[in-house]
């Protein structure tokens, strides 16, 4: 008769010395993604078409709760341009705005195009990423898709 296959011992398994469990519980935790965004905290983003000899898109992103304290009125947040993809980073809520003019609860970016090219968004807040496509048009209102996001929607 042929050899019986034996089953791995408990310490090769990973089991016995709780080293597995261990283990799994450092991958797991390395691998966490961001800690849950307080409720209500959502953001409308827009774009809008700035014609002209060098075309632009304004982007706006507006908060659609309160801010959170009496003193704090201003969304700071920060642009960067990666491989040709925008990226807006919020940081929170500031008492002085980042620029004159800014308005209350309210970022805006303006961002060179190039009408009928796609180009990325993504919008981050607390570690969490909202992922756009947005299409400036030689004529018409600019696009942005999806409607929606995580913690932000098109407006």
């Amino acid at each position: 008769m042929g050899e019986q296959a034996r089953s791995p011992s408990p310490r090769a398994a990973g089991g016995g010395s709780g080293w597995g469990v261990l283990l799994a519980s450092i991958i797991i935790l390395g691998c966490a993604s961001a800690p849950p965004l307080p409720e209500g905290e959502r953001f409308r983003v827009t774009c809008a078409s700035a014609p002209g000899e060098h075309p632009e898109c304004v982007i706006t992103v507006k908060a659609l709760f309160p801010p959170p304290g009496e003193m704090l009125h201003y969304i700071h947040a920060t642009p960067t341009l990666v491989d040709g993809a925008v990226q807006l980073e919020i940081h929170g809520w500031h008492m002085k705005a980042d620029r004159p003019g800014q308005e209350e609860g309210t970022v805006e970016v303006k961002v060179g195009v190039k009408p009928g090219v796609p180009f990325k968004l993504a919008v981050r807040y607390l570690g969490h990423e909202d992922d756009y496509t947005v299409t400036v048009p030689d004529k018409g209102d600019a696009q942005i898709e999806p409607e929606k996001g995580e913690f932000s929607e098109r407006g």
